[in-house]
């Protein structure tokens, strides 16, 4: 086991920095950045915002900057933005007039004063993701340490939502195969394969908000808030589940061990629990690593669509923001989560079938 442990550990660190690398270069890339808007500021207010956050620095010290922990740090201008009539600054003594960057932008004079400089990096090898471009009384760790266990608690509704319906759902028609209760069973499953969340979302706002007016359709805050958008994120992934299942139960029943059991006369709902249940779901769990994933990742959308403030609407806000830093950080936590996940996945299955050596995968 440790070797395949330090294996997945070298390789969750070449895939981590490819992320990283990638990410960073391709949102640098895109058009725009995240002081444009509506209204454009004075070309010197934004040269000071740049020298703040130091993108004014070429794009590969700003990258090995963003890894840190470099010592890349430069003078900048910084430090507070007062602005104040012409008359008034010419009337202080003038030390004091030659103190900060001032700039002439209508009938007042913008001084830039102070010596705080850019805000450093500390880096992502050092867990710190950087301040928020637009959140500016927060740095990223902050947005995703209040955030996350939002995603989280929702994730953990829908994949509950998709256990239970998969399972159930797959079992029985592994169970009932060839009757119409397996035909409804699996059309069931394909049409809610075939069907976004989002699709499935906007159903049941448009049933709960309009016709059935019994659950909320929005906000956070209460346990009634999770039903609706957790079953809409878990639908699709329960689908999935039905259809692994029944194709798992079936292999197992059509077996020698399952033949004999019956055989000796156990009844039928002791050879599903002891015999069949636990190769059955193998399919199943090998499922559940991307499939959590997904839901995490599935949930931008659905965040959006229920108002709930998630990492996912913070992901989304952030990409219209030209938010980088935000951006990178969702980025790198999903990259995180998906991996753990998948090595979590491999481990639970050895446990569940311990003919498969951790080595050989």
């Amino acid at each position: 086991m440790i070797p395949f442990l330090l294996r997945r550990l070298l390789w969750f660190a070449i895939t981590l920095l490819g992320v990283v690398t990638i990410s960073f270069f391709l949102m640098r890339a895109v058009r725009g950045g995240p002081f444009d808007g509506e209204r454009r500021l004075h070309p010197a207010i934004e040269a000071n915002l740049a020298a703040r956050y130091n993108l004014d620095w070429p794009l590969w010290r700003q990258y090995l900057q963003y890894l840190g922990p470099f010592n890349l740090r430069a003078d900048g201008i910084g430090g507070l933005l007062v602005v104040e009539d012409e008359a008034a600054r010419l009337a202080k003594p003038a030390r004091e007039q030659a103190q900060g960057s001032t700039v002439r932008f209508g009938s007042n004079v913008w001084t830039f004063t102070g010596d705080i400089g850019p805000r450093p990096f500390g880096g992502v090898l050092t867990g710190d993701l950087g301040p928020s471009f637009k959140y500016r009384d927060f740095t990223v760790n902050d947005i995703i340490g209040q955030s996350l266990p939002i995603s989280v608690a929702l994730g953990s509704v829908a994949l509950l939502w998709a256990l239970v319906l998969g399972l159930t759902a797959g079992i029985g028609s592994a169970l009932w195969r060839g009757t119409r209760v397996d035909l409804g069973l699996r059309l069931v499953a394909t049409l809610g394969i075939a069907l976004p969340n989002f699709v499935i979302a906007a159903f049941l706002i448009l049933l709960f908000a309009f016709l059935v007016p019994v659950l909320p359709v929005a906000g956070w805050g209460r346990a009634e808030h999770m039903i609706l958008p957790g079953f809409a994120l878990g639908a699709p992934f329960a689908a999935y589940i039905a259809r692994l299942t029944r194709t798992g139960m079936l292999e197992v029943l059509s077996q020698d061990h399952i033949r004999t059991a019956r055989a000796k006369g156990l009844p039928e709902w002791l050879i599903l629990l002891r015999h069949a249940l636990k190769g059955g779901v193998l399919p199943v769990v090998s499922y559940l690593g991307p499939a959590t994933a997904g839901i995490l990742t599935g949930s931008l959308v659905i965040e959006r669509l229920f108002g709930i403030p998630g990492t996912g609407s913070h992901f989304v806000n952030s990409a219209l923001n030209r938010d980088y830093t935000l951006s990178m950080g969702v980025t790198i936590l999903y990259t995180v989560l998906v991996y753990t996940l998948n090595t979590l996945v491999d481990l639970a299955y050895t446990l569940l079938d311990p003919r498969i050596r951790l080595e050989e995968s």
